[in-house]
């Protein structure tokens, strides 16, 4: 079983998912494109954001614009994600070393463990108190301005279409 009971405090998860979700906290997707929108309301009055990526299971890194929206903001973030994907974040030049948070729990290959990881990384955030966290957050500056300078330099996306369009061609040329 992925998530032991210790997760689960609701007896009635189904008819409390009914009653509160889905939330739109980036602007509703039928009615705009959230990728390229954020609420800057939500991050100015947090301090961290834990992300839920889209794949977890397994050994592929997935980044999506989920990752790409609290860098850009200049916010902090704890993620739950598959194995590698902050070192995926560090191999084309983001720091993921904010707030003296120890990113290997997403270098975790067992899936259930690296779920327990970063669920014991979130509630260790939670617990600590909230001028311990600002300080935190504060002696992280240079890492956030980092990330934020270079998604303003590079163009990820077109990065990544040319990446395709090489490597699909070095593919075929092979036959």
């Amino acid at each position: 079983d992925l998530f032991p009971q210790q997760f689960l405090e609701c007896n009635d998860y189904t008819d409390v998912m009914k009653q509160h979700y889905p939330r739109h906290v980036d602007g509703d997707w039928e009615k705009i494109n959230a990728a390229n929108q954020y609420n800057s309301e939500i991050y100015a009055n947090t301090l961290m954001s834990f992300i839920t990526e889209t794949i977890f299971f397994g050994s592929s890194v997935f980044i999506t614009e989920k990752i790409f929206k609290p860098l850009r903001i200049g916010h902090p973030m704890i993620l739950l994600a598959s194995k590698g994907t902050l070192s995926a974040l560090r191999d084309i030049g983001f720091r993921t070393d904010w707030c003296g948070i120890d990113s290997s729990y997403n270098d975790i290959e067992d899936d259930k463990e690296r779920f327990i990881a970063t669920h014991n990384v979130l509630k260790k955030w939670i617990m600590t108190p909230t001028q311990k966290k600002v300080d935190l957050i504060s002696a992280s500056e240079s890492t956030i301005l980092h990330n934020q300078e270079l998604l303003k330099k590079r163009d990820l996306y077109k990065e990544a279409i040319t990446d395709a369009i090489h490597n699909t061609r070095k593919y075929f040329d092979g036959f």
